[in-house]
């Protein structure tokens, strides 16, 4: 993925940033992606607070790290603060970031809360320019390196090849001829920024589904589908009971997902049972017990597979088709025992996987 160019500004420096040689952690990332979020809602302001950026950052940073549990690796400190801020403030995982931005805003008097914010500003600002200086900065001391980019980006601020931004006091000013750029291809930038983030993200998250769709909150869930499915097995069986409570399902019944829908981020109906709605509220994002419930799980499964097949409802059984990579006949014709093997052999190493991010596992429901 290549920027645009624009002569004679060195759109080679701001590409450089995001090599995978020079990033470590997503500092960078969400440094750039919140200055883009913050010119798009005001496109004509060039001088920035950056504690309003590192601000910004936290809440954008805030799912993929809280509510999604993705690993950032062990260098990367962005988790560290999001953590602590959490603890201090005591603000839930899923808290939208309409509401996150102000409850730390309203916190940064204290001392706490404001040490963990700046912590964000020690070097990001200052590193993120660094392919601009790279010659210059070559053989410097670390400890030096801070204060050169700001002399350096100051000293280029005026030239014609500048540098994205100087330094003034708690600010940056971006360059005029870059903001001209950034609001031009501002789009461009931030699939550009997205697209490196994801890749990041998927080496410190291997095998974990649907990385790209966890860097934001979740969209509205469509689950009609999901309750066509079970409907129409419910009807067809004179008693249901609940996979986890033992409880007979009616109408009122709720969708739960047997993987967390925040480790999956979808909604496919090989993961999908009915269950009463607060049983489904108990589990929440916990990963079941699957010596206490895949048996039950993949025996329902089995059946209503069977029953909605039966009833020609193919356009319900895609899922299952992607799943398995047969036909809706193909697997029909499974027995019982080996349509459970292959749910089983899908299921299993991902709720190892979730478990390794942080997942709470071996969920037994326990009733209240």
């Amino acid at each position: 993925m290549q920027l645009p160019e624009s002569y004679p500004l060195p759109i080679q420096h701001l590409a450089g940033v995001f090599k995978s040689s020079r990033v470590t952690n997503s500092y960078k990332f969400y440094w750039f992606l919140s200055i883009l979020q913050i010119l798009k809602s005001r496109p004509s302001n060039s001088v920035i607070n950056m504690q309003e950026i590192a601000v910004l950052m936290i809440s954008n940073v805030w799912y993929p790290i809280n509510y999604y549990r993705l690993s950032f690796g062990k260098q990367d400190q962005l988790a560290n603060v999001v953590a602590n801020l959490k603890t201090l403030l005591n603000i839930q995982s899923n808290t939208k970031k309409q509401a996150l931005i102000p409850l730390i805003q309203a916190q940064l008097s204290e001392k706490e809360v404001e040490k963990v914010v700046k912590s964000i500003l020690t070097y990001v600002p200052y590193r993120f320019l660094s392919p601009w200086f790279a010659n210059e900065l070559r053989g410097k001391k670390d400890g030096l390196k801070n204060g050169l980019i700001a002399d350096f980006a100051q000293k280029h601020f005026h030239t014609e090849r500048p540098s994205l931004y100087r330094f003034s006091k708690q600010t940056i000013e971006i360059q005029a001829f870059w903001l001209a750029y950034l609001q031009k291809h501002i789009t461009i930038l931030e699939g550009f920024c997205l697209w490196h983030l994801v890749k990041h993200l998927q080496k410190n998250n291997p095998n974990v589904p649907n990385i790209a769709d966890k860097l934001f909150e979740p969209k509205e869930r469509k689950l009609s589908n999901a309750k066509e499915f079970w409907k129409n097995y419910l009807q067809e069986k004179p008693q249901v009971n609940c996979i986890y409570s033992n409880q007979t399902l009616d109408k009122s019944f709720s969708i739960d997902h047997f993987l967390p829908w925040s480790f999956v981020t979808h909604d496919q109906l090989w993961n999908l049972v009915p269950t009463p709605k607060y049983v489904n509220s108990s589990k929440s994002d916990h990963l079941p017990n699957l010596d206490s419930y895949f048996d039950r799980f993949s025996t329902l499964q089995f059946d209503a597979f069977q029953l909605n097949f039966k009833k020609g409802k193919l356009f319900l059984l895609e899922d299952y088709t992607i799943l398995f990579k047969e036909d809706s006949k193909q697997i029909a014709d499974f027995s019982k025992s080996t349509f459970q093997t292959k749910l089983q052999q899908h299921i299993s190493p991902m709720i190892q996987i979730a478990s390794n991010l942080g997942f709470p596992s071996n969920w037994v429901y326990k009733p209240l």
